[in-house]
């Protein structure tokens, strides 16, 4: 099951654009997009989990 993480307030899954506007309010423009996936893919090899499962948790089909 793939939910959403995120919904806009009439309930209805938000756009890159609306996510875009709520992250750079919150953050400022010092981080981006991927700045997120970064992150999750760092915090997972702090758990020392393998490459293969980091790949998999992040939906990535390159090379880490």
């Amino acid at each position: 099951l793939h939910a959403p993480l995120f919904l806009c307030e009439n309930g209805d899954i938000p756009s890159q654009n609306w996510f875009d506007k709520k992250f750079f309010a919150i953050l400022g423009r010092d981080f981006g997009g991927h700045s997120t996936r970064a992150g999750e893919a760092m915090f997972y090899a702090l758990l020392r989990l393998s490459e293969s499962i980091i790949q998999a948790l992040g939906q990535w089909s390159s090379k880490i």
